[in-house]
């Protein structure tokens, strides 16, 4: 094409695209009269950089050093991109909370794991997870009543013992004169933040007797979502079969069996969770913390932090008074390992 025609023209969204090709390569070899070496230099620089970075290693996925290549939990990680794991340092535990008069719920509940739908890892998949059991208070038969049944059914499972990294048993004490079920209830939540810094992990998965498996390899999925992607202070479901009556009333509240960061590490979220327990107002801790971030008196601290209460469906709150069925919900949810609901369908069990 004739460059002196339109080379003179400054706005080059009057020129076509071949004029615009055409005055870029004019200015090019009045500036570069040497292109060809440095066309040749320039192609060996686009290699390095760009066809490196999308066949190589991505080392901002942090893993485990001496982790070898295979089957195990940290290559998996390393082959998917969404998850960048930069706290692989913290503690995570699953926290399994209890009365002492329940206690036969939860060795039923730990039946489920024996069942290669349920397996709570798959070979090769360890992570460092511990599993505590919790419960409200310790009386005077707590060896023979509460803890030995569990670790009667953790020996006759040892595959599922290799799970968890350490398993341990906590109290938090209680009284016998609390008001209400939401008072012990939250009294043993709060616990856990006011245990010494180095007696409590950094996550915690709160999972209740009536928090169902419905894939295998749901520990190592409790663990990437506690350590991997943004940071957070709780990651959890909203109801996920409730009414516009029901959601009125409740809000899109995270259910509370969820992954809790305990503030460790972070100031602003200790304060947070002292806010939210001082203005309880009679409900369960979850609701309040939901309400809390909603109040218009709350907005200056609020605003700072709502980024920080996750939505996720890892775990489905399925709502107490509706059936449900494990693999309907696993095909409705491909990224959902656990179920909270009371009434699971017999095919589920």
């Amino acid at each position: 094409p004739n460059i002196d025609a339109y080379l003179h023209i400054e706005d080059d969204d009057q020129l076509t695209s071949w004029e615009r090709k055409g005055k870029m390569s004019f200015r090019v070899e009045r500036l570069i009269p040497h292109k060809g070496i440095i066309g040749v230099g320039l192609f060996f620089l686009f290699y390095l950089v760009f066809i490196h970075n999308i066949f190589g290693e991505d080392e901002r996925i942090q893993t485990w050093e001496g982790e070898s290549s295979g089957n195990s939990a940290f290559d998996i990680i390393r082959q998917d991109p969404k998850f960048i794991c930069n706290r692989t340092d913290r503690d995570v535990a699953i926290v399994v909370p209890f009365q002492e008069i329940t206690v036969n719920k939860v060795v039923a509940h730990m039946e489920r794991w024996k069942k290669s739908d349920y397996l709570p890892c798959l070979p090769g998949h360890e992570v460092p997870v511990d599993l505590i059991f919790f419960t409200d208070r310790k009386g005077p038969n707590f060896d023979s009543a509460v803890k030995r049944p569990i670790e009667d059914q953790l020996a006759s499972m040892p595959n599922q013992r290799k799970c968890f990294r350490n398993i341990k048993f906590i109290t938090a004490g209680l009284g016998n004169n609390l008001e209400s079920k939401f008072t012990e209830v939250n009294a043993m939540f709060f616990h856990l933040w006011k245990l010494p810094a180095n007696q409590r992990p950094d996550y915690f998965m709160n999972m209740e007797s009536d928090c169902w498996p419905i894939r295998p390899d749901w520990v190592k999925k409790i663990w990437i979502e506690a350590v991997c992607g943004d940071e957070f202070w709780v990651k959890g479901s909203i109801n996920r079969n409730t009414n516009a009556g029901e959601v009125k009333l409740y809000g899109f509240h995270i259910n509370g069996n969820a992954i809790y960061n305990t503030c460790k590490r972070d100031a602003f979220c200790q304060k947070w969770m002292e806010a939210v327990e001082a203005d309880l107002r009679g409900t369960a801790y979850d609701f309040a913390m939901w309400r809390y971030y909603h109040d218009l008196q709350n907005v200056p601290t609020a605003r700072n932090a709502l980024h920080m209460y996750s939505y996720s469906d890892f775990v489905v709150n399925w709502y107490h008074n509706q059936e449900w069925d494990a693999s309907k919900v696993a095909a409705m949810y491909p990224n959902t390992y656990l179920v909270h609901g009371q009434k699971h369908s017999a095919a589920s069990v």
